[in-house]
């Protein structure tokens, strides 16, 4: 044998060994451990007639189009044992008292901070207790009350339910995003020299038209969910095509068009900060239906494409700030809008009217009126790949533009998360005025505004929670 020879045979072993101990090196690195992802649903359609959002008359609802669903997206693994869990309903938003309950609930399985449950704020989906104690303006009946009682009670438990269904399915499954683009949102202020004039759509008004989407793959490939934020009111069926009948409206035909598409999969959809936004048709189940394929349309879209993956858990982080409310009426004018009632025509004097004789009756009572409101504020960060931005009330589209800007493109602000309190302005929108400034207030049982500093105090909150030890 050549000296040449016996020099490629040592290199070859030396090459050999060097693999041999790279590989025992790197099998010697404990490997993280695998991303669990469980997913569920339930059916929240209420066993009897039932007052709907849309119905501002005292009649109960008369009829099912689409049935109304709660689903639920589930995480195990990182740092903790305990899980974390997205619950989504059909409903005009989430009652305090129910987050309180399913966290309460859930105790043994996941922290306070990594439950969330939002609303798709479906107006053809029933009252819920303790929210828009106003929306009517007359009070509502009280056999009528008592059955939005028991239909919230009875939703706490199918929501601690499809959460807990949706944790114990938990397996490995792995995670994609990607960001798309739909355009029937439209800005609803119409806006002149810098003041709000009224109702209309605005083309050149600010709107945000990204559709992010969360994908959730099986081993083998297939697809076990897909999540999706459109901010844009869920608002497609109204006016005088509204039956009085119970459905999911566009997010409802979203989910169901989605799932169609690709069977075997779950399809569950969040709004984004669109409270100043809403479809640019109106109509009936036809229009929900069209609005629906449009999401389900670029979902497909999106699939097909090379995603970006997600492999970190979140880690999930939630605070209650107090939101600074501006001063109450003085009396006099508490007074004159309680005496007003007799004469009171339309929804927002009677509401106004109401609010005051509460007041009034607080005031007399020694009781301070509300100089805030609790707000709660909530991030998941799936390390540096994704972040979930969770926001409660209907918060403006202003939002959505500076979480993205201050936070980067992969932060997705989710409105309508945890509870309802009311409307959350923009600086700008509290400049300009109008409804979702102040005259939204009085169907939120408030007679007071929010302050200037509420945008900076959210994002002030926000900030700490995503950069901690800065």
């Amino acid at each position: 044998m050549s000296h040449a020879s016996v020099g490629s045979i040592r290199r070859i072993v030396r090459l050999a060994a060097f693999a041999l101990l790279a590989s025992s090196c790197i099998l010697s690195v404990p490997a993280a451990a695998p991303l669990q992802i469980g997913v569920a649903k339930i059916d929240i359609t209420p066993e009897r007639p039932v007052h709907l959002i849309n119905q501002l008359t005292a009649q109960e609802s008369e009829g099912v189009h689409q049935r109304l669903r709660a689903t639920a997206l589930a995480f195990k693994g990182g740092a903790s044992d305990s899980a974390s869990v997205l619950v989504v309903f059909d409903g005009i938003g989430v009652p305090p008292q129910n987050t309180a309950a399913v966290r309460k609930k859930l105790a043994s399985l996941a922290r306070p901070e990594s439950v969330t449950i939002c609303a798709t704020h479906d107006h053809c989906a029933p009252h819920l207790t303790g929210l828009l104690p106003d929306i009517y303006g007359d009070p509502m009946p009280a056999e009528h009350q008592k059955r939005i009682d028991e239909y919230t009670l009875w939703l706490a438990g199918r929501l601690e339910s499809v959460a807990r269904a949706a944790i114990q399915d938990c397996r490995p499954r792995r995670l994609e995003r990607a960001t798309g683009k739909v355009g029937f949102g439209v800005n609803r202020r119409k806006v002149v020299n810098g003041r709000w004039t009224g109702w209309g759509d605005d083309p050149a008004g600010s709107v945000d038209h990204s559709l992010p989407l969360l994908a959730v793959r099986n081993p083998d490939g297939s697809l076990a969910a897909a999540l999706v934020t459109y901010a844009c009111h869920n608002t497609s069926i109204g006016g005088r095509d509204f039956d009085n009948r119970i459905s999911g409206d566009w997010v409802g035909h979203a989910r169901e068009a989605i799932e169609e598409q690709h069977p075997g999969a779950l399809a569950i959809v969040t709004l984004g900060c669109g409270g100043d936004a809403r479809p640019n048709k109106h109509g009936g189940i036809e229009t929900a239906r069209r609005f629906g394929g449009m999401i389900a349309a670029e979902v497909a879209r999106l699939l097909g494409e090379k995603m970006t993956p997600v492999s970190s858990p979140p880690v999930c982080r939630s605070r209650t700030i107090q939101l600074s409310l501006g001063p109450t009426p003085a009396q006099k004018e508490l007074e004159r809008l309680r005496d007003s009632a007799p004469k009171a025509r339309s929804r927002y004097a009677k509401a106004q009217a109401a609010i005051a004789a509460r007041t009034l009756a607080r005031i007399q009572s020694r009781l301070p009126p509300p100089l805030s409101l609790p707000y709660e504020t909530q991030t998941w960060s799936f390390g540096d790949e994704l972040t979930w931005c969770f926001l409660a009330g209907e918060v403006v589209v202003d939002y959505a533009h500076r979480i993205r800007r201050d936070f980067g493109p992969a932060a997705w602000p989710i409105a309508y998360a945890n509870d309802l309190p009311c409307y959350i302005p923009s600086k700008r929108i509290l400049s300009e005025g109008g409804y979702e400034a102040d005259q939204s207030m009085a169907y939120y049982g408030l007679l007071q505004t929010l302050l200037p500093s509420t945008e900076d105090r959210i994002f002030a909150e926000l900030n700490r929670q995503l950069t901690p030890g800065k």
